[in-house]
This record gives C-alpha cells, structure tokens and sequence, in this order.
C-alpha cells in the first residue's frame, strides 16, 4: 500500500469515527468491513499454502498446516471482534495469548530431527500472531518472519521441492502481514470501551470456525460379532510338569556339565534392537564429535557458522548492509564484532561468545545459549531472548529496548554509566510467586526480585 492510499485511508476511518460518535452508534465489527477486506489478501496467500500442504509426502507436514490456519484464525477474529470489546486487561491478553500458545505447543510435538527446520520454521513464524495482545505489534511480526526464516533457509538447502514451496506460500503470507499492521494498527488492536461483547464471548469468538459439515452418521445393521478369541492351548497334567522339574534338580554335581562355556570379551546383542539401527546410532555418536567445517557466507543475508576459539571474527561497514541479517549458529569460545548497522542478528546454539555490535533496525535474538553476552554499542530496539543460561546484555548508550525473555536462567542487564563503568548488573526475574488475592477475588502473580552480592 503506497502512503498517499495510506492516508486516504486513516482519513476515511476518522471520518467514519467521528460520524459513528455523532450518531450515538457503537462501532462493531461489522461496521469495519475496509480492514477486513484488506486482510482478504493474507486469507489468499494462506490457501495458497493450504493447497502446496496437498503435494507433501510428509503426513506430520500434513498435519501441522491446519494447525498453522487455525492460528490466524484465531488472530483474523481477534480483528474482527475486537471493535465490539473492552480492551482486555493484562491477565485477560495472557489468556489471548494461551489460546495461540497452545496450537503453538501442538506443532511443537512434532519435532523430531528429520523435520527439525521444518517445524522450527514454522513455530517462530507463527509467533508473528501474538502481535494482536501487544501495543507495539510492527516488531513481534517482524522478528518472527525474520526467525522463520533463518529455519527456512535450512530447510531449503535440504533441497525438496514439495517442502520448499510449501515453506515458501508460508513465508510469502507472512511478509505480507508487516504492512497491514503498520498501516492499520501501528499502536495495536483498535478496542472499543463501550463495545457490547463481555470478555469471555470475545475469548469464545476467537476459536468460532466456519461450520464444516455434520460428522457422517454411523453404518446401519447390527454391530458386528466380538472377536474370536483362540482356546488357550492345552497343558501337560501339572503332576507330570513337577515330576519332570525334580527329576532335573536330582541330576546332582553332574548338572555343571550341561552348562555352556562362556566366550569373553564378546558384546552382547539386544534382540529388541536390530543390528543396522545400532550401527546408525554409532555413526551418528561419530559425527557429532566431529567438529563441523566453519563457515562464512553470505546468500540475501550473512551466516556464520561452526566457528570455535576464535578471538575476532569482524563484520566492516563496507561488508554488510542494512537490509541484511546476520544468524550465527553454533559458535563456540568466540568473540564478533558488528562494525555496520544491520537489520537484524540472531544468536543460536553458540556458548561462550561475546558479540559487540553498532546497531539494528529490528533487534537481536538470543535462542538455545550459554555463557553470551552481547554488547550494543548505539541502539536496540528489541531484544528477545528464549531457552538461554547465562545472557549479560550491555547498552553503551541507548537503554529504549523492548527486552522478551521466557526459559532463560541467569539473565543479567547493565549499562555504561557517565563515569565510564558499567552499572551494577540488574537480573531479571526467572521465578514467579502466585498468591490469592481476596479483595480483587483471583490469583495474582508477581516476579519474585532475588539479586545475590
């Protein structure tokens, strides 16, 4: 959408505003059919996506599309509803945020190694939904496509046609979302103080799907007969089972003749584990302790990778550009400078690595992590950090960053002080306290603020 159709558009929608306060009429849902047809082209390339799902090979791929669908289906009611609610309260959007979390967590199930970047892919991109609970959407959209596609670019050096362009009817209904939310709610979901739907009937409206047909009815006739069990065999006289064990123990001291010799040094077979599986297993072991070839390398974005023990590893202003991203993945003992000013980083699988850097537009993600600590040298948006242990975040100078954390222990902020030194370390809260409240009448959570020194 160019500006100038932008404008016309914020102007039409304050006139019918300030038309709707004239008349006394409470604005619906149905009152904002613009938005919603503007959305129209998302619903498109959603299907899109849908129809790439019918030529995978892969039943979990399979499985996992409508689960994808029914995310945006929760965030295109949230829209659609959301000009007839009360703006929820905080405990109210974690609730919002449940419903989305847990389709999340059922994609997440099925994660194994073969579809790992498959389903990575899209769990992060899925996380661009949550944007309808926060107040500054434009930046959780864009981290999530740009953690998808870090996934994504993995996903299609493994070369399957049917897999790639599924991710990429994906990938395509995402980068189409930044715009819309920009252009229609820079600061969040238009929510409405005097709108008629009670929190629950929104929280309900949001799973409502269209009706897909009755289940077919059942097959008529009778039920078919219970199945035939086999008569247990018949056993020898219990007489004659005694008879025969006494007559074995009564053989005496010549018993240990009977006993085969034991060979040494010889592994025992599992009968339950087949012999090439134990031999995969083996060569996996092999190859994981192998240290992986270091690389770096740039395609659209720039990548680096399996680095280790390495002291400097330098990004000049003349080598990196603005619109591009920098993802390191499975660094170890290392130390990065960012000298340019890029869109965005990403840290994931690295342990021990101090990463100093000028500045992002979008932010930096720290994800799977130990022992980092990332220093910014002007400014950072946002910074997310997830599943990480050990994370020191250092401001030189701009301290505006909007800091998401979740399954990180040992997370610590500091910031240069005037004087020249840093100031003492500020940790955030890894444990909650939950207590009933009798006057509000529920349960309050609170971070509990444990600092040691």
């Amino acid at each position: 959408m160019s500006q100038q159709a932008a404008d016309i558009r914020n102007v039409i929608k304050s006139l019918e505003k300030i038309a709707q306060q004239l008349e006394g009429v409470t604005p619906t849902s149905q009152q904002n059919p613009l938005t919603l047809a503007e959305l129209q082209p998302f619903k498109d390339k959603l299907n899109l996506f849908v129809e790439a799902s019918k030529g995978l090979s892969d039943q979990a791929l399979k499985d996992i599309t409508p689960l994808v669908v029914k995310i945006f289906s929760i965030m295109e009611n949230a829209i659609l509803h959301s000009t007839n609610t009360k703006k929820p309260t905080p405990d109210q959007m974690k609730q919002i945020q449940k419903l989305i979390t847990e389709q999340v967590n059922k994609i997440a199930k099925f994660q194994t190694p073969a579809l790992q970047y498959q389903v990575k892919a899209m769990i992060e991109g899925c996380q661009a939904a949550f944007w309808v609970t926060l107040d500054g959407p434009k930046i959780q959209v864009e981290s999530a496509i740009e953690s998808a596609e870090f996934n994504g670019f993995k996903l299609k050096q493994q070369k399957v046609a049917e897999v790639s362009k599924w991710y990429d009817a994906f990938i395509g209904a995402l980068k189409w979302l930044p715009d819309f939310v920009i252009n229609n709610y820079k600061m969040g979901l238009e929510w409405n103080g005097k709108g008629s739907l009670t929190f629950e009937q929104f929280l309900a409206a949001l799973t409502q799907e269209k009706a897909q047909g009755a289940p077919p009815p059942p097959p008529k006739g009778p039920p078919p007969p219970p199945p035939q069990f086999a008569a247990p065999a018949h056993h020898a006289d219990v007489g004659e089972s005694r008879g025969a064990l006494f007559a074995e123990l009564n053989v005496g001291a010549d018993i240990t003749k009977r006993l085969k010799p034991v060979q040494k040094n010889v592994e025992k077979s599992d009968p339950l584990q087949p012999t090439t599986a134990k031999q995969q297993q083996s060569t996996q072991q092999a190859a994981l302790q192998q240290p992986k070839e270091p690389k770096r390398y740039c395609k659209e974005n720039w990548f680096l990778e399996n680095y280790q023990n390495e002291k400097l590893i330098e990004f000049k202003d003349d080598e990196i550009e603005m619109k591009q991203s920098l993802f390191v993945e499975n660094c170890k003992n290392c130390g990065i400078l960012v000298k340019a000013k890029v869109k965005s980083i990403f840290l994931q699988k690295c342990e021990k690595v101090e990463l100093v850097f000028d500045q992002t537009i979008s932010g930096v993600d720290v994800v799977n992590c130990k022992k980092v600590k990332v220093t910014c040298l002007t400014k950072c948006p946002s910074l997310m950090i997830n599943n990480s242990e050990s994370v020191l975040m250092a401001f030189n100078a701009d301290k505006q960053c909007e800091i998401i954390s979740s399954k990180t222990m040992d997370f610590n902020i500091t910031y240069l002080q005037e004087d020249g030194d840093y100031a003492k370390d500020t940790n955030i809260a890894e444990q909650f306290l939950t207590v009933w409240d009798n006057d509000q009448g529920k349960f309050i959570t609170k971070a509990l603020d444990i600092s040691f020194g």
